[in-house]
C-alpha cells in the first residue's frame, strides 16, 4: 500500500486544521443558502416574475451566494492575515502557493458543493414539474458551477485587499451600475451574468459556448490575481493591507465614500422623473433661448384678455431672449404665465414646480402693463434662478441677481446710477447707505437690515452698474459666468460654485477685489453728481 508523502501529509493536515477550525460556518451555508431560496420562493412578485422553482434557483444563486462566498472568504483568508495566524503556517516546509492554494481549493469545493446542493433542492421543490433531462441538468450544473466558480474567485482575490476591500468593493459595484446606465453596456448579458440570467430555467439544448468561454478566462484572471496578491514578496504586501486603518486612511475613506454616497444619490435625483406641465388654450411662443407658454386661469376668456396674454407672451419672450443673448445662455426654463382676474396690478403668485419644469407666474395680465418693469425684473430673477436650480438666491450671488433683473429692463432708459436712484424716488434711502465687504459676501443680511425691497433692488442695480467702470465686455463675462452657468442638477454645481466663487470670478474677469468694489459702490450711492454715462459705458470714474 502506498504510503502518502510528507507533502501530502502536510497538505491533509491543512485541509483538516480548515475543517476544524471553520466547520460551524461551513455547515451555516447550506442553511443560509436553502433559507434564501425558500424567502425569495414565498414571495409572491418573484415567484410570479419567474415562473419556476429552477428560476428562483437563479435568484438565489444571484442574490445568496456571493453573500455566502464573502463570509468564507473572510474567515480563510482576511481573519487569517488579519489575526496573523498565516505565520505559523508559513513555517511549514512547503512552497507559500501550496497554502494558498488549499484555502482556494478548499473554498472552491464548498461552494461548488453549495450550488449542487441548490440545484437538488431546487428540482425537488419542482415536485416532477419541471421535464429534467440528462441534457437539461447537465446544463444547469455547468451554469451553476461556473456562477460558483467566479464568484468564489472573485471574493477569494478580493479578501487578500485586506481593509481596503469594502472600498474597492463599493467602487467595482457603482462601476459596473454606472457603465451599464451611462455606457449602454448590458452588464446582466455579459460572460457569467447570462450563465444564471432570465434563460436559465427555460434553455434545454444550447450551450452557452461564449459565456462559458469568458467566465473562464475571468476566472483564471481573478485567481492569477488572488495567488499574486498571496504569494508576492512572501505575502508581505498582504500582511501590509491587513494591518488596521490608521487615522488618515480612515478620514481619506470616509470622504471617499461621501463622495461615493453623493455620486448615487445624484444620479438617483437625475432620473426622477417631473411630469411636463400643459397649460389648456395656451399661447404658445418660443423665441432664441425663451419659451413661453401663456394661458387664462378662466373658461371663456374675453378678447381683452386673449389680447392681453399675446401682448404679455410676446413682450416678456423679447425680455428674456435679450437677457439669455447677453448672458450667453442657450436655454432658458419654460415660462408658464396665468392670467388672473382676482390678482391686483403688480400682484404675483409663483406655482410650485419642480425647476426642471420652469417657471410658473400668475398675475392680472390686464390691470398689469406688458412693459411693467416690476414684472419684467421679478421674472427674469425667478427664471435666471431656475435656471440655476434655485441656487442663486445665496449670500454671495444673490446681489448679482438681484441687480441684473433689476438693471436689464431699464438699461436703455437710464443711463447712471444717479439717474436710476432718482427715477424711483429714492435719493433718501440710497444716499445714506454704505457698502462694505461684508455686504458683498452677506447679501441677505444687507437686504434683511434694509427693510425695503424696492431699495435693496436699486441698491443692487447700482452695484451692477458700477462694474462697468472696469469695461462692458469684461463686465458681461462676469454676468454670464455668475448667471449664465448651465448648472447641472446635481452636486457638480456645487462643487463649481467653490470653486469659482464670486470674489474669484471678479479678481479673475474684472480685475476688481471686494475692496474695491465696496468702495465703488458706495461712492455711486452717496454721490449725486457723477458725470452722466460714466458708469453706464464704462468709463472709470475720476477719483
Amino acid at each position: 500500500m502506498r504510503q502518502p508523502k510528507g507533502g501530502e501529509r502536510l497538505i491533509d493536515g491543512l485541509i483538516e486544521k480548515e475543517w476544524r477550525q471553520h466547520r460551524g460556518l461551513i455547515l451555516m451555508i447550506p442553511v443560509l443558502l436553502t433559507s434564501g431560496f425558500v424567502i425569495l420562493g414565498s414571495l409572491e412578485a418573484i415567484s410570479s416574475l419567474g415562473g419556476s422553482s429552477l428560476a428562483i434557483l437563479s435568484w438565489t444563486l444571484f442574490l445568496f451566494l456571493p453573500l455566502a462566498c464573502l463570509v468564507l472568504a473572510n474567515a480563510l483568508v482576511a481573519s487569517e492575515f488579519r489575526q496573523r495566524t498565516q505565520i505559523f503556517l508559513e513555517g511549514l516546509p512547503l512552497p507559500r502557493w501550496h497554502l494558498i492554494g488549499v484555502k482556494y481549493g478548499f473554498g472552491w469545493l464548498i461552494t461548488s458543493a453549495a450550488a449542487t446542493l441548490l440545484l437538488i433542492i431546487a428540482h425537488w421543490a419542482a415536485g416532477g414539474s419541471e421535464a429534467m433531462t440528462m441534457r437539461f441538468a447537465a446544463l444547469l450544473w455547468s451554469k451553476s458551477l461556473g456562477w460558483a466558480w467566479f464568484c468564489w474567485a472573485a471574493v477569494f482575490a478580493h479578501a487578500f485587499l485586506g481593509r481596503y476591500r469594502i472600498l474597492i468593493g463599493l467602487v467595482v459595484v457603482i462601476g459596473l451600475m454606472w457603465v451599464e446606465k451611462e455606457s449602454g453596456v448590458p452588464i446582466n448579458r455579459f460572460g457569467p451574468f447570462e450563465l444564471i440570467g432570465d434563460r436559465f430555467a427555460f434553455e434545454r439544448y444550447e450551450i452557452p459556448w461564449t459565456e462559458g468561454c469568458i467566465t473562464l478566462a475571468m476566472i483564471l484572471v481573478l485567481t492569477v490575481l488572488g495567488f499574486a496578491l498571496g504569494s508576492v514578496r512572501d505575502a508581505t504586501l498582504a500582511s501590509l493591507l491587513s494591518e488596521t486603518m490608521s487615522a488618515r486612511e480612515k478620514i481619506v475613506l470616509t470622504a471617499l465614500a461621501i463622495f461615493f454616497l453623493m455620486l448615487i444619490g445624484s444620479n438617483v435625483e437625475r432620473e426622477y422623473k417631473t411630469d411636463p406641465l400643459h397649460l389648456p388654450g395656451a399661447v404658445d411662443i418660443a423665441q432664441n433661448a425663451a419659451t413661453i407658454s401663456a394661458a387664462a386661469a378662466v373658461q371663456e376668456p374675453t378678447h381683452e384678455e386673449n389680447e392681453a396674454i399675446r401682448s404679455h407672451s410676446q413682450s416678456i419672450a423679447e425680455c428674456l431672449s435679450s437677457a439669455a443673448t447677453f448672458l450667453r445662455i442657450a436655454k432658458l426654463p419654460t415660462l408658464f404665465m396665468v392670467h388672473r382676474r382676482d390678482m391686483k396690478p403688480d400682484e404675483f403668485d409663483d406655482g410650485n414646480l419642480d425647476s426642471r419644469q420652469g417657471y410658473l407666474i400668475r398675475f392680472n395680465m390686464l390691470d398689469t402693463p406688458p412693459e411693467s418693469e416690476i414684472l419684467r425684473s421679478h421674472i427674469l430673477k425667478k427664471v435666471l434662478d431656475v435656471h440655476q436650480h434655485y441656487r442663486l438666491g445665496t449670500d454671495e450671488r444673490g446681489w448679482v441677481l438681484e441687480g441684473f433683473a433689476s438693471w436689464w429692463p431699464l438699461r436703455d432708459r437710464q443711463s447712471t446710477p444717479t439717474d436710476v436712484i432718482r427715477s424711483r424716488q429714492l435719493e433718501l434711502a440710497c444716499s445714506g447707505l454704505r457698502i462694505d465687504e461684508a455686504d458683498i459676501t452677506g447679501w441677505l443680511r444687507f437686504k434683511e437690515n434694509l427693510e425695503d425691497e424696492r431699495v435693496a433692488s436699486t441698491v443692487a442695480a447700482v452695484g451692477l452698474m458700477v462694474l462697468g467702470q472696469m469695461g462692458e465686455e469684461s463686465r458681461r463675462t462676469f454676468l454670464g459666468n455668475v448667471l449664465g452657468y448651465n448648472a447641472p442638477h446635481d452636486f457638480r454645481a456645487w462643487l463649481h460654485d467653490t470653486w469659482f466663487s464670486v470674489p474669484t470670478l471678479l479678481q479673475r474677469d474684472l480685475r476688481l477685489n471686494s475692496f474695491q468694489l465696496a468702495k465703488n459702490w458706495t461712492t455711486a450711492l452717496q454721490s449725486g453728481a457723477l458725470q452722466s454715462g460714466a458708469l453706464q459705458s464704462g468709463t472709470p470714474t475720476p477719483p
